[in-house]
């Protein structure tokens, strides 16, 4: 059957999406979503409403990109609203922890790669902030790094657990079990 109509329109399957992830339970993200509270701006769940108003404000729909709330604790509403690729989407999540370089906010990894350390240092200083307690001047530091240049350490909260007991160790297949 041809799409016609408003379902020509690209942003048609956003509003479809959004709409299913505010309001519809069976919907694989419903409980980040509409089971957190998460609503439409009421006039968008017209779909051309929504088609209208949105190109207007954030312009067409950039190739690879998705909707994405600029807020992530607000709704589907003017303003906070904008066009990420999937990386910008993955750290605009409330478990990413974030530290200002140089003036720039930049995800805790980042930030220290821009402060000069390796994927192994970059690590390691997590861990000493996250599992250890350490402080921040006390693990940059370490790495000699210049604290003039950092503000700002924001540490997401630790994740929590969905049924699973975390403070048990995981249970590994082994390859014997994977191939039997």
């Amino acid at each position: 059957m041809p799409r016609t109509g408003h379902a020509l329109n690209p942003l048609y399957n956003v509003w479809i999406g959004a709409k299913q992830r505010c309001y519809y339970p069976g919907h694989k993200d419903y409980r980040n979503y509409g089971g957190k509270g998460v609503r439409m701006h009421a006039p968008w769940l017209d779909a051309r409403t929504f088609m209208a108003e949105v190109e207007a404000e954030i312009g067409p729909r950039p190739a690879g990109c998705s909707l994405d709330r600029i807020d992530g604790t607000k709704h589907y509403e003017p303003g906070n609203i904008r066009w990420s690729t999937p990386t910008e989407q993955a750290h605009n999540r409330p478990n990413t922890s974030w530290l200002t370089v140089d003036g720039e906010r930049l995800t805790l990894y980042n930030a220290f790669y821009r402060l000069g350390l390796s994927h192994a240092q970059a690590a390691s200083a997590y861990d000493s902030l996250r599992r250890n307690g350490k402080s921040l001047n006390h693990v940059l530091s370490r790495y000699g790094v210049d604290l003039c240049r950092v503000s700002d350490l924001y540490l997401a909260p630790k994740r929590v657990s969905r049924g699973r007991d975390e403070s048990k160790p995981r249970k590994r297949k082994s390859r014997i079990d994977v191939i039997t």
